[in-house]
């Protein structure tokens, strides 16, 4: 008899004969009629026959006939192992949950190890996943099955391993990522979305105070140029008032112009040459303002995933 036979013996042996007199004796038996018990323990022990000759999935189906009559530690201790021995390790580690769930009261001390070690296996394969998320509208599919729509939750019990996370929500940043689950371990994750709105930034190629340091400094050039023009003006207009009431015919010789008349006009030509140069100056300024107001314009970044991955932690022991 091997190891797996000999468990099997062990845990039938404490449900086989139920103590259908004492129905409200234990927690597992509370509210559950002698005929219940009875109905149970015939497909039991039906299915205890399977198992000692291996035959895994038809012991399987007494159990799970059983287990409608009576939620009993022991058919749950034997159904675990039933779907181990099918490969199907999420289904049995529920099972085993439920087996265990009075600790070692339902069983001998042999048997509770038994069911100890087998547990301990299981937690090796798998994980579980508490996921939710907080947003109206917010819809999360894991591996290609969707398990909650916001506001809303699941705890998913799952095979340890990578897992794809896939989040969506209208007018928002989807998420499409995998995570990694470490076996033995109860996971928390929140997935809530960013909107494109949030998602969006707007930049500048250099902070604005320079063009408008620029554009002030074309005004200041701009100022001085009409300053200066507008002085020229009037001195050149100065000196051709004093020259035609000098010289109305104009037949005055260059010797005949006063010297102070001919200081006026030099003052004015020097004003207009500096006036023009500091209006080309300011014009280019102006220009140079303008290129720049147009380059630093704002432009739309809109980020197309987020910065830091989903992230589960290490998680906690079961």
């Amino acid at each position: 008899m091997n190891i797996v036979r000999r468990f099997l013996v062990i845990v039938v042996a404490l449900a086989a004969t139920p103590a259908a007199v004492h129905a409200d004796s234990n927690p597992w038996s509370r509210g559950v009629s002698a005929d219940k018990q009875a109905a149970a323990s015939t497909l039991f022990a039906k299915g205890n026959k399977f198992m000692d000759d291996a035959l895994w999935d038809q012991a399987l189906a007494e159990f799970r006939k059983a287990l409608t009559s009576w939620d009993n530690p022991a058919i749950h201790g034997n159904t675990a192992i039933c779907l181990i021995q099918t490969n199907k390790p999420i289904e049995a580690y529920k099972h085993m949950k439920r087996a265990l769930k009075y600790g070692a009261a339902p069983f001998t001390a042999g048997a509770h190890r038994q069911l100890l070690a087998y547990s301990k296996l299981l937690n090796g394969q798998i994980a579980e996943l508490d996921i939710r998320t907080t947003q109206p509208g917010t819809v999360l599919i894991l591996d290609n099955r969707k398990v909650a729509t916001g506001p809303g939750k699941a705890h998913l019990i799952l095979k340890a391993g990578r897992h794809r996370i896939v989040a969506n929500r209208a007018d928002h940043r989807g998420r499409n990522e995998l995570i990694d689950l470490a076996p033995g371990k109860h996971h928390q994750l929140t997935v809530d979305l960013e909107s494109w709105q949030q998602a969006t930034t707007y930049h500048r190629r250099f902070r604005p105070w320079k063009t408008w340091a620029t554009l002030a400094g074309a005004g200041v050039l701009l100022a001085g140029a009409t300053g200066l023009l507008l002085q020229a003006d009037r001195d050149l207009s100065s000196y051709k008032l004093s020259i035609n009431n000098l010289c109305p015919a104009g037949g005055c010789t260059a010797d005949m112009v006063p010297a102070l008349f001919t200081e006026v006009k030099d003052r004015g030509q020097r004003f207009n040459t500096a006036g023009s140069i500091l209006l080309a100056a300011g014009i280019t300024t102006a220009l140079t303002a303008a290129v720049l107001w147009y380059l630093n314009r704002r432009q739309k970044r809109t980020k197309q995933t987020y910065p830091h991955p989903l992230n589960v932690g290490s998680g906690y022991r079961q």
